[in-house]
């Protein structure tokens, strides 16, 4: 008698419909806002967001790539803006800081876009990029106030070689608030900025009518200021001691100032418009004896207040 085996063969079919096979929804989460602290140095950031897929069973949902947008500049050279003024600043997708995210149609390369692979049944994937702004060439350069941009981080199904659809897009506003920079530095006519050198005596030695001597105020400031100046003796030098005084006068450009009554109210002697040059704007000064005629012998002297004020 034979032995027989019988085998059965079991042919289990799923079903899926079409549209479901076909449907391959990619999302970016997460995104929230892009904000720089400002670093005289600069700064970079690490930025971490989520992709999401909503149809895990579709190998075709695997693949994706991320690219960015141009912004206010117009090119890969990305700027933020604050009026006429503006930074330097960029997307990488490395953290070296050397390969710029593009956008299509201007990606020629792996290294322009973030490419990656959700592996099987993964339905999220965290992914970095990288944001810097360098430093600024010198502290004045940069104008106080918000400086922001705006793109669009785009999501894209399949490889940057192979883009199938474009499945999400959401917007990235990096923004940096640059606060208010002045320093003021009080030398000899000619001599470098040096924000250490805050003061000048002016030794006129035995006073003569109309002697005059000279110093320069170099200002650095990253907004528009005026200059103001405030006597303690309302701009009169006072004899030590004794009840003379002789008035002076102060010279900057073609004006002349008379301190009186800026002892309580500092006049406003110069101003400057916008930001400076490295190495701060001049302001070249003389001060000018009045009569000495009739005055008693003795030391005279007064102190000058001088300010940069925001306007």
């Amino acid at each position: 008698m034979q032995n027989k085996h019988l085998v059965a063969l079991f042919l289990i079919f799923f079903f899926w419909p079409v549209s479901q096979l076909l449907a391959c929804p990619l999302q970016i989460v997460n995104v929230g806002p892009v904000i720089f602290s400002w670093n005289t140095s600069g700064q970079t950031l690490q930025r971490d967001i989520t992709i999401k897929r909503g149809n895990p069973g579709n190998n075709a949902c695997r693949r994706y790539h991320l690219a960015l947008t141009n912004g206010a500049a117009g090119n890969i050279n990305r700027k933020m803006f604050n009026n006429a003024a503006n930074l330097p600043y960029n997307f990488y997708r490395n953290a070296a800081l050397s390969q710029i995210i593009r956008d299509h149609p201007n990606v020629n390369s792996k290294n322009h876009v973030i490419n990656g692979q959700f592996n099987l049944l993964q339905t999220q994937k965290v992914v970095s990029f990288y944001l810097n702004y360098p430093a600024p060439p010198y502290l004045s350069s940069v104008a106080t106030g918000q400086f922001s941009d705006n793109l669009q981080l785009k999501l894209y199904r399949g490889y940057w070689d192979n883009m199938i659809s474009l499945d999400d897009t959401q917007a990235l506003t990096p923004t940096l608030q640059v606060p208010t920079y002045t320093a003021i530095s009080l030398i000899e006519t000619g001599a470098p900025f040096n924000a250490a050198d805050t003061f000048q005596l002016l030794d006129f030695g035995t006073l003569e009518t109309n002697e005059s001597m000279d110093f320069d105020i170099a200002v650095e400031s990253n907004i528009s200021y005026n200059l103001t100046m405030s006597s303690a003796n309302n701009g009169n030098m006072k004899l030590l001691g004794g009840p003379d005084t002789i008035t002076y006068s102060i010279q900057i450009g073609p004006n002349t100032y008379s301190l009186v009554g800026s002892q309580n109210n500092p006049m406003i002697v110069s101003n400057h418009l916008g930001t400076t040059n490295q190495g701060g704007f001049r302001h070249p000064v003389s001060v000018v004896i009045g009569s000495v005629a009739n005055k008693s012998a003795g030391t005279y002297q007064d102190t000058i207040t001088i300010e940069a004020v925001a306007q």
